[in-house]
């Protein structure tokens, strides 16, 4: 105990308030009251605050024991699982990274299928349009932006698992990265400054473009962080 609550010798913990070992103080009372009706708690976890005001996750088994002519007693048997419980949240969290990035991939193809459409329309337009005319210009401006838009999602797609995650060819990492510029710079914000230092004459390597932009995206967002 003394060593799951940082406390600095045994002494320090005798005479403690069990409610006063929970990080939310309603717990402790719940704890309490369900070990004073029930007589018994089996591998319940709670969050424990530490001497020095850190948090461990407990998973507490107790008992209430009943002796004639004496105050009850209760034997806690205190488990620290926090290493156990902080992988398992950062399970859940990447499992949830995934179904984000399902979703993004899905949404992002669907997108790109209507952007096809305005590509091929705005295309159209354009070759029955004079090239001097105003309309040209609008029609020209549509285009753009719609290529544009199709660049993006095709990076959202990179980035999901119905992407060309496996796919293996010859690239040149100074386009990649230049590639990814613009969606990096959204990602970091405007707080943060990104600079390009792309050294020259890089030799083509042969590696899974997905992967190697999603390393890229983790590196620009550790950075951030």
């Amino acid at each position: 105990m003394t060593e799951i609550l940082e406390a600095d010798d045994v002494a320090e913990l005798i005479g403690l308030k069990v409610t006063s070992l929970f990080w939310v103080d309603t717990h402790g009372e719940e704890f309490l009251n369900d070990l004073l009706l029930f007589h018994s708690v089996q591998g319940v976890e709670y969050r424990w605050r530490t001497r020095r005001d850190h948090l461990r996750t407990v998973r507490l088994t107790a008992s209430r024991v009943v002796v004639r002519d004496r105050p009850d007693q209760l034997e806690i048997f205190a488990e620290d699982i926090s290493v156990q419980h902080d992988l398992q949240v950062q399970l859940l969290q990447a499992q949830k990274m995934e179904a984000v990035g399902r979703l993004a991939g899905g949404v992002a193809h669907d997108f790109n299928n209507l952007l096809t459409v305005i590509q091929g329309h705005s295309e159209i337009l354009l070759s029955k349009l004079p090239e001097g005319d105003r309309a040209h210009r609008n029609a020209s401006e549509i285009l753009k932006a719609s290529e544009r838009a199709s660049a993006l999602t095709g990076q959202l797609l990179s980035f999901s698992r119905k992407a060309r995650e496996e796919e293996v060819s010859a690239i040149d990492l100074n386009v990649v990265i230049q590639g990814m510029e613009q969606l990096c710079r959204r990602l970091i914000g405007e707080l943060v400054d990104m600079a390009l230092e792309l050294a020259d004459e890089v030799p083509m390597v042969a590696v899974p473009t997905g992967r190697l932009e999603q390393v890229i995206l983790n590196l620009v967002v550790n950075a951030r962080d």
